[in-house]
């Protein structure tokens, strides 16, 4: 496998060969920012490529962020600064009246949810199976009483469905912390999570619902969206006008969220008491405890939000003491965007308050960076990312994320194309509409695919029928259970390599909660599995306009544009004198 990637690597500088002789200056051209960018990140995430000690460094990291929250004392160091703080103490001690609908009782049962992965106490990614099919997880016995008070005024068909589940499971599992994890980031260092306890995410997930209608109503910010809107924002500031937009990107943001800021930002007791009350205290790495000196580490169910809510104060604040409450703003996590008169303000008080000025933010210049845009003069100049090149899929999805990035910056790359193409088997060679996933197959547009049936008669091409496409694609394979048709009398169900308990109430309040696909129990996939489906969809070249990759395709319906044909017809022109 490292021979492959060496041989990408080559292949892709030979491509680019033209655009990365010189030194990177105010003067370069988007074509010599992008190719440099492109050569750069390539293999930045690869994990064949990733170093013996990337793990040690990711807890050597927090560790030390740790330390700094319990150290560090925040305080003001101008008089700007203490004006700002005034702003958000005032907003912080009146947060919990203006949204205290979100924590009755009522509201915690409506609103109590899990994450998409697991939890302490289940290896299962399922709603049912982390709170019926699996025994319930919790820190102390104070976060299970406000479970049972839930559970207390909740319907009877969840009182029966929790009495099942307790027979069936036994009472929760009390744990000393959150327990380390780490995913790759980088191939010199992974990323710490901390996989929560199940009663505490789910009450965790109240407040991150509450948090996130604060930064809607209070700042229009809406999570959902904003970060694309801080991308759109990103290439704006890249033009490098005086009223334009920089950003600012803070290290280790969630691990510098020190305890001690509810207290110097003045968080109402009832807010505070109520992120105390369902945060873990302490974590357990290999088998030691750590005591958390900072609100919650990556993997909490309000991390993110809650971290969006304290900038957006904190640039709010800034706003309002300079008067510019007319200007544009966008946070994202730990991704700000803020105009420029806004930014000395804005990065003292950060460093007040003990953050980290990432050396990845931007105020002058033409290259700004936010939430997976990296802008140039005005284009997206982002490169590619290659994790892995083993499978079939890497191999389909790079060539296919390659051939926009093409389409993207106006380069091809013919002999990068060329050499992925050749990994693949003849007799796997699949080529797929525009609007298909990256994994799926080969996207081509049509003009391309009668070409090479014209040169290979022996690809199947199914065509057009009733006005559809008719095509094959690899789908991932979906570990699921028809429910429909379990019977009361067992005790067990087999959800992938899962054993699950069979709770029948469990079952249908999963379902009233939306949590079922029709009649079955899915379970979100570790590692994924392919099947080759035949499939059916609308016109060939009709372009993915859920994509952000093809949004700017095609003015006309979101047609294929004429540039994507081009340029995928540059990059893959050897397909027609393969025999």
């Amino acid at each position: 496998m490292a021979n492959q990637s060496f041989a990408l690597f080559n292949n892709l500088e030979l491509d680019l060969q033209p655009h990365l002789g010189s030194a990177l200056t105010p003067e370069s051209s988007v074509a010599e920012v992008a190719a440099k960018t492109l050569m750069s990140s390539i293999l930045m995430k690869h994990i064949e490529s990733e170093k013996p000690d990337a793990s040690l460094k990711a807890y050597e990291k927090f560790y030390a962020m740790n330390e700094r929250c319990a150290t560090y004392t925040p305080d003001v160091s101008t008089i700007l600064s203490s004006e700002m703080l005034s702003y958000i103490r005032g907003y912080f001690a009146n947060w919990y009246d203006s949204f205290s609908d979100f924590f009755t009782i009522r509201a915690f049962i409506d609103h109590m949810d899990l994450g998409s992965g697991t939890n302490i106490g289940s290896s299962d990614t399922s709603y049912y199976g982390k709170v019926y099919g699996s025994a319930l997880s919790a820190y102390n016995n104070r976060q299970y009483q406000l479970y049972l008070s839930c559970i207390k005024a909740s319907t009877p068909l969840q009182k029966s469905a929790f009495v099942q589940a307790l027979l069936a499971n036994g009472g929760p599992t009390m744990v000393q912390g959150s327990i380390s994890y780490s995913v790759p980031k980088n191939a010199d260092i992974r990323r710490l999570i901390w996989q929560e306890a199940s009663i505490p995410m789910m009450q965790q997930k109240v407040l991150d619902k509450a948090f996130r209608f604060a930064l809607h109503k209070d700042f229009n910010i809406d999570m959902t969206m904003q970060n694309t809107l801080n991308g759109q924002y990103a290439i704006e500031g890249s033009l490098d006008s005086d009223n334009g937009f920089c950003t600012i990107d803070l290290s280790s943001f969630s691990d510098t969220l020190a305890l001690k800021l509810l207290d110097f930002f003045n968080f109402d007791f009832r807010l505070k008491d109520l992120i105390n009350l369902t945060r873990a205290s302490s974590g357990v790495h290999e088998g030691q405890v750590v005591e958390f000196n900072m609100i919650c580490g990556m993997g909490n169910g309000y991390c993110s939000s809650l971290q969006t809510l304290i900038l957006s104060s904190i640039v709010k604040a800034a706003y309002t003491v300079l008067g510019l409450n007319s200007e544009k703003f966008g946070v994202f996590g730990d991704d700000i965007i803020i105009v420029k008169k806004a930014w000395r303000a804005v990065t003292t008080f950060l460093s007040d308050c003990g953050f980290i000025i990432n050396d990845k933010s931007y105020n002058s210049g033409y290259f700004r960076e936010s939430c997976g845009v990296d802008a140039w003069k005005g284009k997206d100049v982002r490169g590619v990312y290659c994790t892995s090149i083993k499978t079939l899929q890497d191999y389909y999805s790079l060539i296919n994320r390659l051939n926009v990035w093409s389409e993207k910056t106006g380069l091809p790359l013919p002999n990068t194309i060329q050499y992925l193409f050749s990994l693949i088997p003849k007799a796997q060679i699949n080529f797929v509409p525009l609007y298909e996933s990256d994994e799926a197959g080969i996207r081509v547009p049509k003009t391309l695919l009668l070409a090479w049936i014209d040169a290979h008669p022996f690809f199947r091409y199914c065509g057009k029928l009733y006005g559809l496409e008719h095509y094959r694609a690899y789908r991932p394979a979906i570990d699921s259970v028809d429910i429909s048709v379990l019977s009361d009398n067992l005790r067990f169900i087999k959800s992938g390599k899962n054993k699950l308990a069979f709770v029948p109430d469990g079952i249908y309040v999963s379902s009233l909660k939306g949590k079922l696909r029709t009649d079955t129990l899915v379970t979100r996939q570790m590692s994924l599995r392919y099947r080759f489906l035949s499939c059916k969809g609308p016109d060939w070249d009709l372009c993915n306009s859920g994509t952000n990759a093809f949004l700017r395709l095609g003015e006309n319906n979101h047609r294929c544009s004429d540039s994507y044909s081009l340029i995928i017809g540059m990059n893959m022109k050897f397909i027609e004198n393969i025999a």
